[in-house]
């Protein structure tokens, strides 16, 4: 049923369910043109109501939907999925997989009396291009969870990410780099100060 349709039923509902109402009030006789003066001798105490019942189509927004998804053909035996939103509104591409990690450490031995400066660095392999979602762990003598950060692989291959510099105190520590999306992957690194 469309919405034009749907609005004349409701309409239709609506003067049959209010006609015995307005047939009460309905006047006897034809209304006065309103140009026409009324002498006050011929003034009825009676009140009469006029009705007018105006039947319009109430437009209905129906929202367009987004496509999800593209298919590119690459050939003739081959296609992929292009610019697929994740549950987070993440644009991927729906074959991307991150195929390789590594997590590098350098440190700056100060003293253990102090704090010592760490910083970690990632790389990440991906097969197409691709949004990644991750985070950097540390457990150990003091253990630290980032928020969760965003990085964007434009191409197929490798890319160094975003790291992070903590300030540590001497101990054995693992340090972790974690892939929550496109597909969950962990590398491990353990390290010393001193």
């Amino acid at each position: 049923m469309t919405a034009r349709m749907l609005t004349l039923l409701a309409l239709t509902i609506l003067i049959s369910a209010c006609s015995p109402w307005m047939e009460e009030f309905a006047p006897t006789s034809a209304p006065t043109p309103i140009d026409t003066v009324v002498e006050p001798d011929s003034f009825s105490p009676t009140p009469t109501l006029n009705f007018t019942v105006i039947a319009t189509e109430i437009p209905t927004l129906i929202p367009t939907p987004k496509p999800m998804a593209t298919a590119v053909p690459i050939n003739t035996a081959t296609a992929t999925m292009q610019n697929t939103l994740t549950p987070d509104g993440i644009e991927t591409s729906a074959y991307a997989q991150i195929t390789a990690l590594s997590v590098e450490v350098s440190t700056s031995f100060t003293s253990c009396a102090s704090t010592n400066s760490v910083s970690f660095t990632g790389t990440v392999t991906s097969s197409n291009e691709t949004d990644i979602q991750y985070k950097w762990l540390l457990s150990g003598t003091t253990s630290y969870a980032s928020a969760v950060r965003y990085a964007n692989i434009s191409t197929a291959g490798t890319m160094t990410i975003r790291g992070i510099t903590l300030k540590l105190k001497c101990g054995n520590y693992t340090v972790g780099l974690q892939i929550i999306y496109p597909n969950p992957v962990t590398e491990k690194r353990h390290f010393s100060i001193p």
